[in-house]
């Protein structure tokens, strides 16, 4: 019995690191325009919107690889309009004219907020006769809580046809990125978060057979 116990505190330890080393994506609304015809789209234009240039670069990245995993062939925005160019609907038209692009992705950042997770363990040296007597002495079981934060981004990911400047497809999503330090994310965290929130999207995008 103790050896079963001190293999329960030591899962829950390991559960609580393993969960806090991880991103997690939630996909919110998805809406589809029902009524469009036209077909899969051929080339996507991707426009990560950051004020980040390294972010953008990363999430647009993931996100024309992934498409052309599927067979769909994408462009990344920052290889057609540089960081210090402003991104506005002219210039997006005008480059995705000379790269030959029949639809534009574009994901936004809608929110951000700061939570935390607070987790709880147990350990106890005691042999199965003293699980009476702590009923009477709470001093045998040793409680340590163990808290980490982590920050939630919201985004809105919209797909547009190019011909009709209409748009096809569009989808809330929360990815929770933990910090690694106080305000601070490590590289691997948020690549590792770009990369579900991306397939998450293009799976759905696939689905709804627009790619």
């Amino acid at each position: 019995m103790y050896k079963k116990w001190q293999i329960f505190s030591i899962l829950a330890v390991v559960s609580f690191l393993f969960c806090a080393s991880c991103s997690t994506t939630k996909m919110g609304m998805v809406w589809v325009d029902k009524n469009y015809q036209g077909g899969k789209l051929k080339k996507i234009f991707v426009i990560g919107v950051s004020k980040n240039p390294t972010a953008r670069r990363v999430f647009e990245d993931e996100f024309v690889n992934q498409l052309k995993l599927l067979g769909t062939d994408a462009v990344p925005s920052y290889s057609q309009i540089p960081t210090e160019e402003m991104i506005d609907r002219p210039t997006v038209e005008s480059k995705m004219k000379e790269v030959g692009a029949d639809g534009v992705i574009v994901t936004t950042l809608i929110d951000q907020k700061k939570q935390k997770i607070q987790s709880s363990t147990y350990h106890t040296g005691r042999g199965w006769h003293e699980h009476y007597r702590s009923a009477y002495n709470s001093q045998l079981v040793r409680h340590q809580t163990t808290s980490y934060e982590y920050k939630v981004f919201s985004l809105e990911t919209n797909l547009y046809e190019n011909r009709n400047q209409k748009m096809l497809w569009s989808a809330l999503s929360d990815t929770q990125i933990p910090y690694s330090q106080p305000d601070s994310f490590s590289e691997g965290s948020v690549n590792k978060a770009i990369k579900e929130l991306v397939k998450n999207i293009v799976k759905l995008l696939s689905e709804s057979q627009l790619i």
